[in-house]
């Protein structure tokens, strides 16, 4: 099977399908353009509704179940998708990646106890460029609050039935601690206020070592904030902020 090498579209393939799990946004999405795919005939639908800004780009993504094996379920859509694709392995998991005019779509398949679980993200790379600037400036404030220069590893926005949601990732040379610190000014900048701390199951509250993740609530307004050690020294954020609307 000939594969396409794309450096930027395996980029955007990968951050999308990693926030998208890892953030928790994976809906179906409101992209009205763009390419469609079949799924198997025992695929089952987890019905969402909602949008995706990720990275500033626009991406629907569809998640379903399937009681079919990975490699079965893999073997379909070989099947199925139409050349030019790439396909790749990742912890077990298996990719494909499959450029269209304006768009680039990603169909990454897990196994899960029963089966295989997938997700298909169609990502509109023309509408992302076009917004570009907005998302450039909602990062560029979120550094600025945070005060310390930080490498973003990825920025989404999730729009659904009663709820908007902005989701940083990002690292940075700061301490744990140091990060904590800025947190809290920058969520009280906000208007927020600290709720608790969660402490990592195998650590004690306050510990350098481990994950901290802390809590924040505002007027019709959440947070969630996790800081976690890396190696070499530096420190992962993920912030996660979800304000709740009239909209539904």
């Amino acid at each position: 099977m000939k594969k396409l090498v794309s450096a930027r579209a395996g980029a955007l393939a990968c951050v999308t399908l990693c926030l998208a799990l890892f953030a928790g946004f994976a809906s179906a999405g409101s992209l009205k353009t763009g390419p469609t795919f079949a799924l198997p005939d025992r695929a089952r639908l987890q019905p969402m509704d909602g949008e995706n800004v990720i990275n500033g780009v626009p991406t629907r993504i569809t998640v379903f179940s399937s009681p079919d094996t990975l490699e079965s379920t893999a073997a379909w859509f070989r099947k199925t998708l139409t050349q030019p694709y790439t396909e790749d392995t990742r912890g077990g998991d298996i990719i494909f990646g499959k450029p269209a005019e304006h768009h680039f779509s990603t169909i990454k398949l897990s196994a899960v106890p029963g089966g295989t679980r997938g997700v298909v993200a169609v990502a509109d790379l023309e509408q992302g460029a076009k917004r570009s600037k907005i998302t450039e400036a909602r990062i560029k404030d979120w550094l600025a609050d945070l005060g310390v220069e930080s490498k973003v590893l990825s920025f989404n926005e999730s729009v659904t039935l009663g709820t908007d949601a902005q989701t940083l990732l990002l690292v940075n040379d700061r301490s744990p601690a140091g990060n904590i610190k800025a947190v809290h000014r920058l969520m009280d900048k906000r208007g927020f206020e600290f709720e608790r701390e969660l402490s990592d199951s195998s650590k004690q509250v306050g510990s350098e070592q481990g994950t901290r993740t802390l809590m924040f609530r505002g007027q019709a307004r959440e947070a969630v904030v996790m800081v976690r050690p890396q190696a070499g020294g530096q420190t992962q954020v993920l912030i996660n902020v979800t304000v709740q609307t009239k909209r539904g």
